[in-house]
């Protein structure tokens, strides 16, 4: 993008941006290179499965052993295929809450916040290259 200092005809200073098709494609190819983060989500969620399985209160290990790290298009998720560990990690009226899960990700944070920005930046920089005219 090219920016131009311009004077109209009123008199007026102003900053006129060009390049705005360039920017318009390259914002359609960052888009693009966004729109299935299914991969970037598994890693992230595998930060945290780690740390929210230690975490996991422990009587035979099966909840510890259950957590799975899963990505999806919009979201990273560590999830158990036991039915009960939504009760073990929210509570109910008779059993007081365990939040391990949370806990993990709160203390994982600054990692998959690194996943995140290191893959994005990726994904960016690719896009800025191909909008610059240097890429394919």
């Amino acid at each position: 993008m090219a920016a131009y200092y311009t004077r109209n005809r009123a008199n007026y200073s102003g900053l006129e941006v060009g390049g705005g098709a360039k920017l318009r494609r390259a914002l359609n190819r960052a888009a693009d290179n966004l729109g299935d983060l299914t991969s970037m989500h598994k890693r992230v969620a595998e930060v945290a499965r780690g740390p929210a399985a230690s975490r996991a209160p422990r009587d035979s290990g099966a909840l510890e052993d259950s957590l799975v790290a899963e990505g999806f298009r919009t979201r990273a998720l560590v999830r158990s295929r036991l039915r009960y560990a939504g009760f073990v990690h929210w509570g109910t009226q008779h059993l007081e809450a365990r939040p391990f899960a949370l806990e993990a990700v709160a203390a994982t944070q600054p990692l998959w916040l690194a996943v995140y920005d290191r893959e994005l930046d990726a994904i960016l920089r690719r896009v800025a290259v191909t909008a610059d005219g240097r890429g394919a």
